[in-house]
């Protein structure tokens, strides 16, 4: 802009000087040329010192005005290449940044795919542990029932068949007894023989009462092989449902492991985000939402087996650990049982009723009864067959 207003203040006063020359020439047109020459003289060289002290003020501004460029563009080429270099280390942290997320996203990824498929693995194989352990029990309990059956069936074949004895030698005994009447006391025949008639009719009555005894023995045992079997469906479903709570802490143990994975995912893009300006779209948080919305799914109780869970320890190895099954004392349901080994109408006459409310002593001793081995109650039954005395 000072080299513009110089160059037309120059460009003025040549003008001005050009033109005044003529007029100076006509004015003083009577001189002569000498005393004009003279007059002008001065004047010119005084406009040419003029004209040489511009031209020097105009070379001094100009060169001013090339180190002031100069200044600006050294100033302006180093601030861009400050600009430069820092964009080119920006670039490289953005690019350090995305490679770092995907690094993270893709061990999520493989890390949540392992998960689910070593929970798949120990899900299928408890429930095979649990087929295999409901088909041993199955086994076993039709094994004691059949062999519990055999034993029942042989001692009340031995309490029968001691019966029957019984019967025929007090048949005896009152034949014996009616002849020995008969003989010494004739006159008291028919006495006697109303007594053997009554006698007779109370056998038949005993015999009767015992055939119902033996049917209702026989009721009772399918009705304690159901209780047994019922026994034991309880204390396996309260087993199963503790394995089910603590399949459900570990599940959600590891929801919380993969939110707090979500959450530094969800950081690191925050911080790409910010490096980048924003341009990054939010690509794993969406694809992680989506992933723990499949993997945490409600829980609802499954069957699995009884047995624990291996324990893992420090070092990341499975340690299996030994079940030890329990069984649970469960409270019999309203219609109660009474026991036929404790109970006193085997030691007394079988036409007693039977009693509809049990009292609570005799629910403690069905319970305890169930221990019992079979062998046990089979020598039970085969004491009671030995007894002598009349029922």
């Amino acid at each position: 802009m000072c080299l513009f207003f110089l160059s037309d203040f120059l460009f003025d006063r040549a003008t001005v000087i050009w033109l005044a020359g003529p007029a100076l020439q006509m004015r003083g047109f009577g001189f002569s040329f000498s005393s004009q020459e003279e007059e002008y003289q001065p004047r010119t060289q005084n406009i040419n010192d003029e004209v040489q002290d511009l031209e020097n003020e105009l070379e001094e501004l100009q060169a001013a005005h090339a180190d002031e460029l100069e200044s600006l563009r050294l100033q302006y080429e180093h601030q861009l290449k400050s600009l430069r270099e820092r964009a080119e280390f920006e670039e490289q942290r953005r690019k350090k940044a995305q490679e770092e997320l995907h690094t993270l996203n893709t061990m999520n990824d493989h890390s949540i795919a392992a998960m689910k498929k070593t929970h798949e693995e120990l899900m299928e194989e408890q429930k095979r542990h649990f087929e295999e352990e409901i088909h041993l029990l199955k086994e076993e309990h039709d094994a004691e029932l059949h062999e519990e059956k055999e034993a029942t069936r042989l001692a009340l074949d031995a309490v029968q068949r001691s019966h029957e004895a019984e019967i025929k030698s007090m048949g005896e005994k009152l034949r014996s007894l009616g002849s020995s009447l008969a003989s010494s006391q004739p006159s008291t025949s028919s006495d006697s023989r109303k007594m053997l008639e009554q006698m007779s009719a109370e056998l038949a009555q005993l015999s009767a009462l015992y055939s119902a005894k033996c049917l209702e023995n026989s009721q009772l045992d399918e009705k304690m092989s159901l209780l047994l079997a019922d026994k034991e469906n309880r204390s396996s479903s309260t087993d199963i449902e503790m394995q089910n709570r603590r399949l459900q802490r570990e599940l959600r143990h590891k929801d919380t492991v993969i939110d707090e994975l979500r959450q530094r995912i969800a950081a690191l893009e925050r911080q790409v985000a910010d490096l980048s300006g924003g341009n990054i779209p939010h690509k794993s948080a969406n694809h992680e939402d989506g992933l723990s919305a499949e993997l945490v799914t409600p829980l609802v109780p499954v069957l699995l087996t009884s047995s624990p869970l291996p324990q893992a320890n420090t070092a990341g190895q499975v340690v299996p650990t030994q079940s030890v099954r329990f069984r649970k004392q469960i409270h019999l349901p309203t219609h109660k049982i009474a026991s036929r080994r404790n109970d006193v109408r085997f030691h007394s006459n079988p036409a007693i009723p039977v009693m509809e409310a049990m009292p609570d002593y005799i629910v403690d001793e069905v319970r305890r009864s169930l221990a019992v081995p079979v062998s046990e109650r089979r020598k039970f039954f085969e004491t009671i067959a030995e007894y002598n005395h009349p029922f």
